[in-house]
């Protein structure tokens, strides 16, 4: 016998000696001790205690033969359940364990879930009629995402709540286990919700035997309860993505107006009637009649006979859904919310009546609006979340296009076409057009001429025949959507009828609660419902612009409504007559109520146009009406010297020129009233506008943007003395917000002549701005870009580029530090961040703040850092002067010294291969760098602290922890976590059993701060701890790190009192945490302020 065996009977005989059992019941034990109990051993019963049940654990730590236990009614509590976890953890023999009836709560359940993480061997285990509550439940659920050998589960009658009971079936959902399990609580079997939660879960794990019962055989449920589960499986199955044809194709009609477009409409449906008699009826050329003009985008459906060989199905209409672009100037800006539609057929009308130039020159004019919205639209689905697979083909499509020619028979007339209606530089056009547009739409081969009055002709049975092609290929994609989609289809009709125009989550909101026959559509979720509004949005039924962020919240459920009935009226030359203002391009709120009433709300009204970006609120008018500027309706053209006047000192000028490049794309029309909008968020009243110029100013600093054609935009500013570092951010803001509008257009980015700007030329002269790279200051650069006539002007590179001889005192300092730079995954730190802030300072002590915006990339990464328990109120943005220069100066120290022998880190390799893991996962925290930089590592981490302290350690550093009172459980430094929850735990104090009150606005602080790590050393308990088992880690308490290292690394385990888990890999610990010798390393750059919600918070600590 060893020593260890020895040792255990003893402990089993002193146990034994303080119970009460009867002998027989004692010698069982004993045999478990010994070896000699056999396979099967049952204690039910015998009223085993905790003591008891300790005395049973040890006797197993040495047995080796023992495969069935029964401890059925008993009362071993939680205290026993933990011991007999603890031994059976690395057990290998034992397969069935009877723990029914035990009075086990969550403590138990927890060990026990734990021990099954790691036991190979045990296949059933029965807790039914114990006290394990939700949180055990949960841990038991969880434990089967690494457990692969049990096969039978018992957790029913254990007083679990309803919630509770939901919780554990949704936990469920996540895990692919083959073990079965009984859930059941007597007072649950009419619960609906557990009922459908179940559904749920089998829905998704179809191979999860999971039954709701206290015996193996089906569910338990009352009647009321089996309706609700098979209403959730009905539902489920209509949420499931299926294989659904797009049954209507759109089709744009576009072309300049009073061409005929809206009678072509009218008669493309044809009959054989009109076939015979065309000629009878032929009408004279009628002229354009302002009165007729289509307002805005006006929409009908019809159907088309699908005459072909392919259509003889019995299904042989074409369903269309046609729209009426109309052709004003006006209503151009209109279209740019439908022109990037990659699905539709777009049908271009040019008049052939008129000249050849003229022809040519309008249909290369709609053929790049065209292309240059489908660039953009491709642009913004790439730069927003949610495409789904519609996003994925629309690389692959290029929208049909047909060329048709109108006003054949006048043409005929003029002798400007043959016979067939076709001009004799048709098919050269149609080449060119080709060659030009070819790589972004498919433009159909041949230019087809037509009378619009006479829909039986041959011309329109080839656009027939063009559409229903292009119906029958859209039919055939067969995108992947919801089920459900019908039944939403059916509930938005009842929406339209309430009101055209619903935000997202009000809509959801209504379709859940329509009554729409089942009323499982009140269960549809978010994601489903948005897929669903995609496919009905490629269909027509709708207009959701869920790629344009100033639209994205609003479904037009109604599209006639918004693009005929609204903008159509607002945009039209007369749609909107003023009254007291005369300025063009001003109306007043009453102007609109009178120009809708009947229509809509002008409330309304202002709304859409607003979130269309083709209006903006000016100051009241002097008679106290609310006034508005419709951009695209103004008519005055800048005067320069009015705009940009030659008074002033003002001693720093630069600009910039966007240029179009691409001969298939240009600035659409809508483009210049979008920026002139957007401006106006940014500037108020600051703001004048032009039809081709905006002028904006700040603090002194004045900046003037031209519009040239459709190809070019002028940025220009200048600044007074005193505001030169102001000029820079000012134009960057501007450039920004214009690049973002041309997304999607190809465009290069020029720097202007200064010295032309300082000479008010008109045109300035222009630099690349790759020319300027790697030039000195003080270098002089000819001009590479020039108007007609124009002669190369040389300027000094740092005029262009606003670098002034010395720099501007105060200068916020720079997040990065060159050949240094790095970034997260999710967001920068960087110039262009901080022109998106209003910073102010220094203080006293050399810091900038700033409010951080909810809608920053940074703000919506610390949002999704919030665990449970902790709701993101406010974050401030901080920039200390000492401590950028210590962590800049820290970290270009660290990478010199790792730079020529050192790596990152010791190479652990197989001989340590628990801190070689955890040091593989440290490096999948470190912040991105660009390729020529290296040996820069930084992490990302919280530090909890009192607010008090907050602003003091933002200054000049976190207090270092080495003091007596808090020596520092893995060394003397300072400690940060990447888990939010963790570091609200020290802000709160609830990790120490504390609390610590919130602020007046019940928040608490925790500091967000860059770490740059150095040498890193990672701390496990088969190394670093006691080999006597003494959880604590002596090695390393209160004492300085580890001999060349500045920073360790160590995972932690609430199990373990926060201590060092067993076993340092993922899954295995519940918190990280960094430990930093030098408070250099630090730099705190976010105060984040949080909500705690306590008694949640602590459930997770």
């Amino acid at each position: 016998m060893s020593g260890g065996e020895k040792r255990a009977r003893e402990e089993v005989e002193a146990l034994l000696a303080q119970t009460k059992l009867k002998d027989g019941v004692k010698e069982e034990i004993r045999a478990i001790a010994n070896n000699t109990c056999g396979d099967n051993v049952g204690l039910g019963g015998y009223g085993l205690g905790v003591i008891e049940a300790r005395a049973v654990a040890e006797a197993l730590k040495d047995n080796t033969c023992l495969e069935t236990l029964l401890l059925w009614d008993n009362n071993i509590g939680d205290e026993g359940a933990v011991a007999l976890a603890e031994m059976l953890k690395h057990n290998t023999t034992m397969t069935w364990l009877n723990l029914n009836n035990n009075s086990i709560g969550d403590e138990g359940a927890v060990a026990l879930a734990e021990m099954l993480k790691h036991n190979t061997t045990l296949t059933w285990l029965g807790l039914f009629g114990n006290d394990i509550g939700p949180e055990g439940a949960v841990a038991l659920a969880e434990m089967l995402k690494q457990n692969t050998t049990l096969t039978w589960l018992g957790i029913y009658h254990n007083g679990i709540t309803e919630s509770g009971m939901v919780n554990v079936l949704k936990q469920l959902q996540g895990i692919d286990a083959k073990a079965k399990i009984l859930l059941y609580e007597d007072k649950l079997k009419s619960s609906t919700a557990v009922a459908r939660a179940l559904a749920t879960l089998r829905t998704k794990q179809p191979h999860f035997d999971v039954v709701f019962a206290d015996f193996e055989t089906e569910d338990r449920f009352d009647s009321s309860a089996k309706a609700a589960y098979q209403e959730q499986l009905d539902l489920l199955k209509l949420l499931e993505t299926g294989s659904v044809p797009l049954e209507t194709a759109k089709v744009f009609v576009c072309g300049d107006y009073g061409i005929g477009k809206s009678t072509m409409i009218k008669s493309l449906p044809g009959s054989l009637f009109r076939r015979f008699t065309r000629t009878i009826f032929q009408p004279a050329n009628d002229p354009d009649r302002r009165n007729e003009r289509t307002p805005g985008i006006r929409v009908c459906e019809m159907k088309l006979k699908d005459t072909t060989s392919q259509g003889n199905d019995g299904d042989n209409a074409a369903s269309l859904r046609v729209y009426d672009f109309g052709g004003q100037l006006a209503y151009h800006v209109i279209h740019t919310l439908m022109m990037s539609d990659r699905f539709a057929a777009f049908v271009v009308c040019v008049d052939l009546s008129e000249p050849k130039e003229h022809v040519k020159e309008r249909a290369n004019y709609w053929l790049q609006f065209i292309c240059t919205r489908l660039q953009q639209g491709m642009a913004a689905a790439s730069a927003t979340a949610g495409g789904g697979e519609t996003e994925d083909a629309m690389e692959e499509v290029k929208p049909r296009v047909l060329i048709v020619g109108t006003k054949r028979d006048l043409a005929r007339k003029k002798r400007l076409v043959d016979a067939n209606g076709q001009p004799p530089w048709g098919a050269a056009m149609v080449a060119h057009l080709q060659h030009t547009f070819g790589s972004i739409i498919d433009i159909q081969a041949t230019l087809t001429p037509l009378n619009c009055h006479q829909g039986g002709e041959a011309g329109f049975d080839v656009l027939r025949s063009q559409l229903v092609d292009h119906w029958r290929w859209l039919k055939g994609l067969k995108m992947l959507v919801p089920q459900v989609v019908n039944e939403v289809a059916g509930a938005l009709k009842k929406a339209a009828k309430s009101k055209a125009m619903w935000r997202v989550d009000d809509l959801l909101d209504f379709v859940r609660g329509s009554g729409n026959g089942i009323d499982l559509i009140s269960m549809i979720h978010e994601d489903p419902f948005h897929q669903t509004l995609r496919y009905l949005h490629s269909r027509g039924d709708l207009l959701w612009y869920s790629n344009t962020p100033s639209l994205a919240d609003f479904i037009f459920v109604d599209p006639n409504w918004l693009l005929h009935d609204v903008l159509g009226r607002a945009l039209t030359p007369d749609g909107v007559q003023q009254g007291s203002i005369t300025t063009k391009g001003v109306v007043t709120f009453t102007d609109l109520e009178t120009a809708f009433r009947g229509i809509a709300s002008a409330d309304l009204v202002i709304n859409v146009l607003q979130h269309t970006l083709l209006c903006f609120e000016l100051p009241p008018s002097d008679d106290g009406q609310r006034q508005f500027m419709l951009p695209s309706h103004v008519e005055k053209e800048v005067d320069l010297d009015d705009a940009w006047p030659r008074t002033g000192f003002w001693p720093v000028y630069s600009g910039r020129l966007l240029v179009v490049e691409s001969k298939a794309l240009a600035l659409p029309p809508g483009f210049f009233p979008h920026v002139q909008t957007l401006l106006h968020n940014s500037f108020g009243t600051n703001l004048r506008v032009w039809k081709n110029a905006f002028c904006c100013k700040r603090d002194g600093v004045q900046c003037l943007g031209l519009l040239r054609g459709d190809r070019e935009v002028d940025v220009w500013v200048r600044a007074p003395g005193g505001a030169e570092h102001k000029a820079l951010p000012f134009m960057t803001k501007v450039l920004c917000l214009l690049q973002e509008e041309a997304r999607g257009i190809d465009h290069v980015h020029l720097v202007l002549s200064t010295k032309h700007l300082k000479r008010h030329e008109n045109h300035p002269a222009a630099h690349k701005l790759e020319a300027l790279t790697d030039k000195g200051t003080d270098e002089l650069v000819t001009s590479t870009h020039h108007r007609e006539g124009q002669n190369p002007v040389s300027d000094r590179v740092g005029d262009l580029l606003l670098q002034a001889p010395t720099q501007q005192s105060p200068v916020m300092p720079s997040w990065q530090l060159r050949d240094h730079e790095w970034h997260h995954r999710a967001w920068r730190l960087d110039d262009t961040f901080d022109e998106q802030l209003p910073w102010s300072g220094p203080s006293e002590h050399g810091v900038y703040s700033a409010p951080l915006p909810p809608d920053t990339d940074l703000y919506r990464w610390i949002e999704s850092q919030m665990a449970p328990g902790l709701t993101l109120s406010r974050v401030e943005m901080t920039k200390s002067t000492t401590m950028l220069d210590a962590f800049h100066t820290e970290m270009k120290k660290s990478a010199t010294r790792r730079g020529g022998q050192k790596p990152f880190n010791k190479d652990f390799g197989a001989g340590d291969p628990e801190k070689q893991g955890m040091l593989n996962r440290l490096k999948t925290q470190f912040a991105e760098t660009p390729d020529s930089v290296k040996h820069v590592n930084v992490l990302i981490g919280f530090h909890g602290c009192d607010e008090a302290v907050a602003d003091d350690i933002t200054a000049a550093g976190t207090a270092n922890l080495s003091n007596p009172n808090d020596p520092g459980f893995f060394g003397a430094g300072i400690y940060l976590t990447p888990q939010a929850n963790c570091a609200a735990g020290y802000a709160t104090t609830l990790l120490t059993g504390n609390w610590r009150p919130p602020n007046a606005d019940g928040e608490h602080v925790m500091l967000l701060c860059a770490v740059s790590v150095g040498l890193a050393y990672p701390i496990t308990r088969s190394k670093d701890y006691p080999s006597s088992g003494e959880n604590k880690c002596k090695k390393f308490w209160g004492k300085p790190l580890h001999k060349g290292c500045n920073t360790h690394y160590i995972q932690v385990t609430k199990r373990m009192g926060y201590q060092s888990t067993r076993a340092p890999t993922p899954g295995t610990f519940d918190f990280e945490e960094y430990v930093v010798s030098q408070e250099a390393q630090v730099l705190p750059f976010a105060k984040v302020f949080v909500k705690v919600n306590k008694a949640a918070l602590t459930a997770q600590l």
